[in-house]
């Protein structure tokens, strides 16, 4: 039996006139190909494939869907209207229930892929969906409309939508060991910690962030709450002071917008959730609030504005990078229990800084996806932005990261140089360790300046013919040498 079911509807995949595949198409290809990479195993991922032309389940759609160990509703308006795909949730949910139940630790078998979002009063009939935190496969502009993550939006387009799959295999991948038995043999998420952290719901600029930033904390160890949608109901702040109730530290992510204001509520969830976390923390003084902002944030609106010089008076408000946000967490976890900060360091995945030219960003996609299988964390340059934005997270990668990994292909000589020179200014940005490992891939066109290019401080990895995961390696063998050298 399939170990996923996708249930969707085919307006979702609709194609254009030159296009082969839709939406789905390409969502299950991408998500079959990562999910198998991590696991280890093939992933069994079933979905209707033909046009629904009525409401009634056929035998075999009845039976995959009933034995499927997770179902991926893909939501959009044409999902919650569709009689066909309420049924799929309805039989996978009974189902499920009767075979162990619907939940797997704090995440639910009933994954929310969100292709176009939809007002949460209309998932509210849908238990299983409504509790779900959800994947947004999409991100609002300026003016509140969804454009979603898809290649046909460009590079960027593409890199998001990837992304997100690469997040969501992660996680699915963790439920399957559990219900099929069948492990993955990663060593990247880490036991129990014992710790819990609220990770506060925040704005549409800041949601990317807040999932890699839970992401990491979970593979750290760390349980983080809420673990299911809280909802804008009249209820709010009781589910939100339940959540903090039991955490030691909360995070809140300030945007650049207010934030929605709930049901029956003066303040938006960004001012609630900050304070209730500050109630909570004068009842339960171990509780540590942690309101967080990244440099250069303006306000949108009087009441944001508002709200931002407020927090100016909190000690602990954080202005900086997400990865430094990282690191400051940490630290104060492992002030609450340093059991937990050696779980972390014992067993967190190795980042990897991929540098690459845009001119060989297709090229480097493959380095990438071969550094991932080989169970580090891969942070990708930026191609998009300005020139300072560009810079800043340049330097802020190389005073973070634990390797360094350039691809050379189609660049110029100048450009090597430049990053290599880089390497060794990361100290003056402010890196306090050396790198783990560092190394340069040469790959197509083959040219006079790497056949001669040695180096005695980066490991040289010929990819001339083009790259295939074994030039890996070496670069991973010295990276596995130093980390348990450095523990």
């Amino acid at each position: 039996m399939a170990d996923i079911f996708i249930s969707y509807t085919h307006r979702d995949n609709a194609k254009l006139s030159d296009e082969q595949h839709g939406w789905v198409d390409r969502f299950h290809e991408a998500l079959e190909m990562r999910l198998s990479t991590l696991w280890g195993h093939h992933a069994d991922i079933w979905r209707d494939i033909k046009s629904q032309g009525n409401d009634v389940l056929t035998p075999t759609i009845e039976t995959t869907v009933a034995h499927a160990s997770i179902l991926i509703s893909v939501l959009s308006p044409g999902y919650v209207h569709s009689q066909w795909c309420t049924k799929e949730l309805n039989l996978f949910c009974e189902a499920a229930q009767k075979a162990g139940g619907l939940h797997v630790g704090t995440r639910s078998r009933v994954v929310k892929v969100i292709k176009t979002p939809v007002v949460r009063s209309v998932e509210a009939p849908y238990g299983a969906l409504a509790e779900s935190i959800g994947y947004p496969f999409y991100r609002l502009d300026e003016r509140g409309m969804p454009w979603e993550f898809d290649a046909r939006f460009g590079e960027q387009g593409r890199q998001q939508f990837l992304a997100k799959v690469n997040e969501l295999a992660y996680d699915i991948c963790a439920m399957l060991e559990i219900l099929t038995g069948k492990s993955s043999g990663r060593s990247s998420v880490a036991p129990a910690s014992g710790m819990t952290v609220y990770l506060a719901e925040t704005t549409s600029d800041l949601v990317p962030y807040a999932e890699q930033l839970r992401r990491e904390l979970e593979q750290y160890g760390h349980a983080v709450l809420p673990d299911a949608d809280l909802g804008h109901a009249p209820d709010y702040a009781q589910r939100v002071t339940r959540s903090l109730e039991r955490a030691a530290v909360s995070i809140h992510p300030i945007g650049t917008s207010y934030g929605v204001v709930p049901e029956g509520y003066h303040q938006s969830i960004l001012e609630l959730q900050y304070d209730l976390a500050g109630a909570e923390s004068e009842r339960r003084p171990q509780l540590i609030r942690i309101p967080w902002m990244l440099p250069g944030n303006v306000a949108a609106d009087e009441r944001a504005a508002a709200f931002i010089e407020q927090l100016q008076n909190d000690p602990r408000l954080l202005i900086t990078s997400l990865d430094n946000l990282k690191t400051s967490v940490a630290e104060v976890l492992a002030a609450q229990n340093p059991f937990a900060a050696a779980i972390v360091e014992r067993s967190r995945a190795t980042s990897v800084y991929l540098v690459a030219a845009q001119c060989d960003a297709d090229a480097a996609h493959a380095c990438e996806d071969a550094l991932f299988a080989g169970g580090c964390e891969v942070i990708r340059s930026l191609y998009q932005g300005s020139e300072s934005e560009l810079r800043t997270d340049h330097e802020e990668n190389l005073k973070s990261c634990d390797a360094i990994f350039i691809y050379y292909g189609a660049a110029t000589e100048f450009w090597l140089r430049t990053k290599l020179r880089d390497l060794q200014k990361a100290f003056g940005y402010g890196r306090q360790r050396p790198f783990l490992a560092a190394a340069v891939a040469l790959g197509p066109p083959d040219r006079l300046d790497k056949q001669q290019f040695r180096s005695n401080e980066v490991l040289v990895l010929k990819a001339i013919d083009g790259f295939e995961p074994a030039i890996l390696g070496a670069f991973l063998e010295r990276l596995s040498r130093a980390r348990s050298e450095a523990s």
